[in-house]
């Protein structure tokens, strides 16, 4: 098999909080990419409009602010050669449909990287006993929010970074707790919550399994 281009595959959840914060760019950046060579789920936009769940959890300029960064991220087409992997990362009942194409892809294209808000699905394939060998071949090219945020505080700052999902905490835990006094939380409050959630993570998942940009 031809080697694949390097992309950044970026799943729903976490494109739609990055695209909110106005950190996505940054994100695509700090991973290495531009948004060329990132891709994101082609089902984003239809959720974003049509999807109930989505209405419910997200505020409509949540929604909104996803929607006009998905015009300049391409979807991602592509389908895994091998579809007994896809099936069994279907079958795993904490894996959805979505994330489980993104882990198959991300199996079969070595130089890919997936960043993901989905902290179920992460400590699933990490954790499943079936899923072993599937967690070994993508191991250290899954980033999550909890290992992109000290990331983004190097890059931007604590005054910067706390204004950006100041308006996100009431619907994400990780940055309801990491940014328990909203804008104004200390740098040092900030970490020390998101050195705890990085050491809760990193006991389900194995401290390799993690990229850390």
């Amino acid at each position: 098999m031809q080697m694949a281009e390097p992309l950044l595959l970026i799943d729903t959840d976490i494109f739609i909080i990055l695209s909110a914060a106005g950190l996505l760019e940054t994100v695509i950046r700090l991973l290495g990419f531009d948004a060329e060579h990132a891709r994101r789920l082609p089902a984003l936009e239809s959720q974003l409009t049509r999807g109930k769940g989505f209405q419910q959890k997200y505020p409509l300029e949540v929604r909104d602010a996803a929607f006009d960064s998905a015009r300049s991220i391409p979807a991602s087409n592509e389908r895994p050669e091998d579809d007994a992997i896809l099936q069994g990362l279907i079958s795993c009942e904490r894996i959805d449909d979505g994330e489980a194409l993104l882990f198959a892809l991300l199996v079969e294209r070595k130089n890919w990287i997936l960043t993901t808000g989905d902290k179920q699905a992460i400590i699933a394939l990490a954790s499943t006993p079936g899923l072993h060998h599937i967690r070994n071949q993508v191991s250290g090219r899954i980033a999550c929010l909890e290992t992109l945020l000290p990331a983004l505080l190097r890059e931007k700052g604590i005054k910067a970074i706390a204004a950006a999902f100041n308006p996100l905490r009431s619907i994400n835990k990780t940055l309801s707790v990491v940014f328990s006094r909203g804008a104004a939380t200390p740098e040092a409050l900030c970490r020390e919550h998101l050195d705890s959630y990085l050491r809760d993570l990193e006991k389900q998942v194995g401290e390799d399994f993690l990229l850390k940009p």
